[in-house]
């Protein structure tokens, strides 16, 4: 069996969770919100610190959204858990520090890693959270802002907004996602963008995760064709995955999240949700995709038993997928993607839920793919690239994974094809929503809170 690369705080052998609710729960309202809320939220409270509160701003508010959670949202209900008196000295913590300015970096900031020293430098501003950088041909850059906006970064400094995107349910995780050139990009300007689609269902707003091609054509999108459209449809706003990715055969990827339905939908092959997809550029469904031809099954379907895979790059010299996925509370995941295989979700994993309940006790079973890589505590990964530029020559084939929970990058060490040892980068930069590498070589990295895309340039 192989072995599996695990990151965690504390970790043994025969690691058991229990149920938080027989653990003693500190009563420091900083404490308890690096335990139920930092995941999500951010280490340094990024996501409270000079925001818009969309459920009210009273104490009285932002406690009742604490005991009841935001179950569309994907936020748990801790009422459970936390008694008022708890939740109120949380409220009033959150409430405070909401009103604590972020620090503002210089624009350019120098950190190490164990070979290379590195700069940081502000390049872009103006998305409030960019989802995804896409390097085009000419070094150029597009920026998703989950608002809804794709931004062009022009070499002179220029910041084009490009029109013609179709409108998104940017609610909760939804929005305008992420964004794919066409291997042959030069020749055809086909791109790729996935987006949470907003669908009507017996008059209520519901969404799903869709992929469109279009052609960009100047500063605007031209024969845009859904070729991707995952179902069943769902009213919550999390989950959506998103990542896209092309093999060396053209063939598309696409990552779908299980929409917060882990008992619906990972292990059904009839849903879309929970899934790795793979397709051909016109949504056809490749000959050699592992379910081809069966009609009790989406056919798209590669892999399967996935919770929220939100990062996803292909390994060209050992021809692998590879895709790193949110776990619930612990459990983070980077599997190696074989096609046919099941993942686990959730009849196997190394977390426990939000409220400290088990998920299940088992770490592996007969049929089930282990992962390559499992983070605890939970880092949030999100996106990734393998290195391939020869500016940073010793991190060459390496697996760079940003972390949103922690505010670092993470870089996995890779040697024929295996995580042998990681590395924390960058730490305490800020929250890590994407990661590319441009066709100049240099690595980009957009974070949020505020919004921005930094280049990591080497210094020798």
């Amino acid at each position: 069996m192989r072995s599996i690369f695990i990151i965690a705080a504390v970790f043994v052998s025969n690691l058991s969770f229990k149920p938080t609710s027989n653990v003693p729960i500190a009563d420091d309202p900083a404490a308890l919100y690096q335990q139920y809320c930092g995941s999500c939220h951010g280490r340094k409270l990024e996501s409270f610190r000079s925001r818009t509160w969309q459920y009210g701003s009273t104490l009285a508010g932002i406690s009742a959204i604490i005991k009841d959670g935001v179950t569309d949202k994907g936020m748990p209900s801790y009422g459970r858990l936390l008694n008022e008196d708890q939740r109120a000295a949380l409220s009033n913590y959150l409430l405070e520090q909401s009103k604590v300015m972020l620090e503002k970096s210089a624009n350019e900031e120098v950190y190490s890693s164990a070979e290379i020293k590195l700069a940081t430098e502000v390049v872009f501003t103006g998305a409030d959270v960019p989802w995804d950088i896409e390097s085009l041909p000419d070094s150029t850059l597009l920026i998703s802002d989950r608002d809804g906006q794709l931004f062009h970064k022009r070499k002179n400094g220029e910041v084009i907004e490009i029109k013609g995107l179709p409108f998104v349910h940017n609610k909760g995780q939804g929005g305008l996602l992420d964004v794919c050139l066409h291997p042959n990009f030069v020749s055809n300007q086909l791109i790729f963008f996935s987006y949470s689609k907003p669908v009507d269902v017996d008059g209520k707003k519901w969404s799903t995760t869709a992929v469109c091609s279009a052609l960009l054509i100047d500063s605007q999108l031209q024969e845009i064709k859904e070729i991707f459209e995952a179902k069943p449809y769902f009213p919550t706003n999390h989950h959506y995955g998103s990542r896209m990715a092309f093999d060396d055969h053209g063939l598309l990827y696409i990552t779908v999240g299980d929409r917060g339905r882990e008992n619906e939908n990972p292990q059904n092959l009839q849903s879309d949700c929970g899934k790795v997809h793979r397709i051909k550029i016109d949504g056809s469904i490749p000959e050699d995709n592992p379910f081809y031809g069966r009609t009790d099954v989406r056919q798209s379907i590669f892999t399967f038993g996935h919770r929220n895979p939100q990062g996803i790059a292909y390994h060209k010299g050992k021809k692998m997928m590879w895709v790193n996925e949110h776990g619930p509370r612990g459990g983070d995941e980077v599997n190696l993607l074989q096609s046919g295989s099941n993942y686990g979700w959730p009849l196997t994993c190394y977390g426990i839920n939000y409220d400290g309940t088990i998920i299940t006790q088992d770490k592996t079973k007969e049929g089930i793919n282990n992962p390559e890589v499992v983070w605890i505590p939970s880092i949030a990964p999100c996106d990734a690239v393998f290195v391939s530029s020869d500016l940073y020559h010793p991190w060459q084939g390496d697996y760079l994974v940003p972390s949103l929970s922690f505010g670092y990058l993470n870089r996995c060490i890779v040697k024929d094809g295996k995580v042998i040892d990681q590395e924390k980068l960058l730490e305490d930069i800020g929250r890590m929503r994407s990661i590319e590498q441009g066709s100049d070589g240099f690595i980009y990295i957009g974070l949020e809170n505020p919004g921005k895309v930094i280049r990591i340039r080497p210094l020798w």
